[in-house]
């Protein structure tokens, strides 16, 4: 038995899309990427000529009036995949969301409740949770062989200070095909929601909760904008629904180095995670 490849449409065509997301699904033999959306038509189409996708539109109404898809990938600003997010859903579409998935938790569980009545699916754009490390790290912790997690630590350094600061940084020179700075939103509170813990914290902790099974009962959190309009440095304290203490945050501003740790301490064993080296 045969099946025909998933029509997918992109909807927003910033610097993710074009560097990774748009290449992807070009390059996968399930996939048929059939249109992309942006609310600057200019860019969608430069996008869509770029990658020859067969169609561009500036307006998700339109996307899903006229085409005939299977799922959408939300690549928005992140003020806005709650919206867009929920209007694919409503259109019958399986998403992924990129992170954050929105800037408010009400949101969250509104799509969640939304594609459970759909029966549809939301997949997050949390890529460290496929690592073939971090996924064995996941099966030990929930086998119960470590026993209960009673502290974790986490850190998420990387130099994302000049993107912070507005700066493309050299996004895009160089490349055969078009890839768009994404410097413009993620310097802007009102688009991003945040700096640093928009951007780089959320990956740490969808790594704590994927490997450690655990829920969030009550979050402590601090942090420092050093004169951005976003902040820099994020420093969060955690306790879980176990009883179980943690701590992870982080700083946009490690000039030339990249420092991504997650630590698991249990009752009877412990968990070391250095996503940088690629080993746990």
């Amino acid at each position: 038995m045969t099946t025909s490849p998933a029509r997918i449409a992109v909807i927003g065509t910033g610097w993710w899309a074009t560097e990774h997301h748009i290449p992807a699904l070009l390059a996968h033999a399930d996939a048929e990427l059939v249109a992309l959306c942006d609310a600057n038509l200019e860019k969608a189409q430069q996008t869509a000529d770029a990658y020859n996708v067969p169609r561009a539109y500036a307006s998700v109404d339109d996307l899903l009036a006229h085409e005939r898809l299977d799922g959408a990938l939300v690549v928005t600003n992140h003020a806005t995949h709650y919206a867009v997010a929920a209007a694919c859903l409503q259109a019958g579409l399986h998403i992924l969301i990129e992170k954050p998935m929105t800037l408010f938790a009400r949101e969250a569980r509104q799509l969640v409740e939304m594609a459970a009545a759909q029966g549809k699916q939301i997949a997050m754009g949390y890529n460290h949770t496929y690592a073939p490390y971090t996924i064995r790290a996941q099966q030990i912790v929930a086998s119960g062989a470590l026993g209960e997690l009673q502290y974790a630590n986490g850190i998420f350094n990387q130099h994302v200070l000049p993107l912070l600061q507005g700066k493309s940084v050299g996004i895009g020179e160089g490349r055969e095909r078009v890839v768009h700075s994404p410097a413009d939103v993620y310097s802007d509170p009102l688009r991003s929601g945040g700096g640093h813990g928009h951007l780089q914290i959320t990956h740490l902790a969808s790594l704590l909760f994927f490997i450690s099974g655990r829920r969030v009962l009550r979050v402590q959190a601090r942090m420092r904008n050093y004169g951005l309009a976003v902040d820099l440095v994020d420093a969060i304290l955690v306790e879980f629904d176990n009883g179980c203490l943690g701590s992870i945050g982080g700083t946009g501003n490690m000039a030339g180095g990249r420092k991504i740790d997650l630590q698991l301490y249990c009752e009877q064993g412990w968990v070391d995670i250095d996503e940088a080296a690629g080993t746990a």
